[in-house]
């Protein structure tokens, strides 16, 4: 995988989601305060991170390709960790804790 992969990956998933037609300038995010966007941040962090240390960097290839493929964040972090959703995200919120 290389950077370019990784930002086409982003960008697809943007597209979907936001309907935006790619990445939107920095003034143009929909997070309201600098506060949101570093909580954002940080929880995307520690979600990467807790794939990271579970899978690997396959985990996270996981997630690129799946978004890659149209499927949504969720389905991706499923296909990753081979966990459902909630309980990835019951390990996740147990990791940020720590």
């Amino acid at each position: 995988m290389t950077i370019n992969d990784a930002v086409e990956a982003i960008d697809k998933f943007l597209e979907r989601y936001a309907g935006s037609g790619g990445l939107r300038p920095v003034e143009k995010r929909v997070l309201p305060s600098a506060e949101d966007a570093a909580t954002a941040f940080a929880e995307v962090y520690f979600a990467i991170d807790l794939i990271w240390k579970e899978q690997g960097s396959q985990g996270v290839q996981t997630i690129i390709d799946q978004l890659k493929k149209g499927d949504s964040d969720k389905k991706a972090v499923e296909a990753a960790t081979g966990k459902p959703f909630p309980a990835f995200e019951k390990a996740w919120l147990s990791h940020v804790r720590k």
